[in-house]
């Protein structure tokens, strides 16, 4: 049996360390995550990854609620900053396959922390226990930022259709870059993100992809709106309700004056 330094642990660990400063990171966001510390959800600098923004009165750039809150934290906002770098990185150099498998580690990482937390739950046969046996695996691309080319959208979509088991979904400005969605894997939903600004592309991208959804930015409170604003607790909300990713519902409403702080806000 070969001499192993007690050291080369704590080697490796740093080397390990070192690469994932090199590599996409996940987040934990309190809707998103279905339990604290569950890295489901990946984001980006709003605006700056964001080439559908509408700007002005009525308009998404003003009131988004990635600019706002814990987005502000100095974590989170280096952890933006970062992913940003990386993924304009990947886009610049054309590297689909590079941002494709660092999509997927992000998914297999989440996907690995929801099975273990279903074991331990499974034990006490608890409510989150039922919650994740009912709803499975779940991940969010661009809780904050958005699509910004062909190679990232067509990433996202081979990272998809590579985990078919995991439930995925994203809500888009970027409707220049929905064909590259397609064909659309059975698990990802896309939430086409509209507001008075921009109504006539999306109806437009609408027509064209009909296998989209509509998420509406408005005034007024009509239409299905997202349980966050009808009493549902932010904490575990998208785990909880579902409506994003596993319903048949075809459009959401999320009231405008409320979007600066909305968590699960398109």
């Amino acid at each position: 049996m070969s001499w192993r330094s007690p050291f080369s642990r704590f080697r490796n660990e740093k080397k390990e360390m070192t690469q994932n400063q090199e590599r996409l990171e996940a987040s934990s966001v309190s809707a998103v995550a279905q339990f604290k510390g569950h890295e489901n959800s990946i984001g980006f600098l709003p605006l700056e990854t964001c080439p559908g923004a509408t700007h002005g009165t009525g308009g998404c750039a003003d009131v988004c609620y990635a600019r706002h809150g814990r987005s502000r934290m100095p974590t989170v906002k280096q952890r933006l900053q970062r992913n940003t770098a990386l993924l304009n990185g990947y886009c610049n150099e054309g590297d689909e396959r590079g941002l494709t498998s660092d999509l997927l580690r992000l998914i297999d990482r989440a996907t690995k922390q929801f099975k273990r937390r279903k074991q331990i739950e499974a034990r006490e046969q608890t409510t989150l226990y039922r919650q994740l046996r009912t709803r499975g695996s779940i991940f969010r691309f661009q809780w904050a930022g958005d699509l910004i080319s062909e190679t990232h959208a067509r990433a996202v979509r081979t990272a998809c259709e590579k985990r078919p088991a995991t439930t995925c979904w994203l809500y888009t400005r970027s409707f220049h870059l929905l064909e590259q969605l397609r064909p659309a894997p059975g698990n990802l939903t896309v939430w086409l993100s509209t507001d008075t600004i921009n109504e006539v592309e999306a109806r437009a991208a609408k027509r064209q992809h009909r296998w989209t959804k509509t998420a509406r930015m408005q005034e007024d409170r009509s239409g299905l709106l997202c349980p966050k604003y009808t009493g549902l607790p932010t904490q575990q909300a998208c785990a909880r309700c579902g409506i994003c990713y596993d319903s048949t519902a075809t459009s959401i409403t999320f009231p405008i004056k409320h979007a600066a702080t909305a968590a699960v806000a398109a």
